[in-house]
C-alpha cells in the first residue's frame, strides 16, 4: 500500500510530492530517528528507490503535466487514472485485482 500512495502522490493533479526518505523506506520516529540520515545510506537498489525511478522516468518520457487528470475507475480498493497515455491504478488491498477499465486511450494490444 506503501507504493501505492508513492506512486499516487507522484503522478496525480499538481506537484509531486515525497517526503525525506521515503525512497529508502525510512519509517522515522522520534527524535533522533525522525532524520535518518540519508546521504550516508543511499541505496540505489533498494526496491523503493527503483520504483520511484522508474516512476519518474515515465512520467516524464509521457509528460503527464500536458494532459488532464481523468478518472478511469473507483471502487472501495481500487482506483484508475488516466493522463494521456499514461495510466495508473492503485489498490489499498493486500488481495489481487482482477479488473477490467473502461474508456481508456488505449487501442488493442497498447
Amino acid at each position: 500500500m506503501f507504493k501505492g500512495a508513492l506512486t499516487f502522490a507522484m503522478t496525480a493533479k499538481g506537484i509531486p510530492f515525497y517526503y525525506y526518505g521515503s525512497e529508502q523506506a525510512y519509517g522515522g520516529g522520534n527524535d533522533p530517528q525522525n532524520r535518518e540520515s540519508l546521504w550516508q545510506d543511499m541505496n540505489t537498489d533498494s526496491d523503493i528507490y527503483k520504483m520511484t525511478a522508474a516512476i519518474n522516468k515515465a512520467r516524464k518520457t509521457m509528460s503527464v503535466w500536458d494532459h488532464p487528470y481523468e478518472e478511469r475507475y473507483v471502487t472501495d480498493n481500487f482506483y484508475a487514472f488516466q493522463r494521456g497515455k499514461f495510466l495508473v491504478a492503485t489498490t489499498n488491498s493486500h488481495n489481487d485485482q482482477n479488473i477490467t477499465v473502461p474508456n481508456t486511450a488505449f487501442g488493442d494490444g497498447e
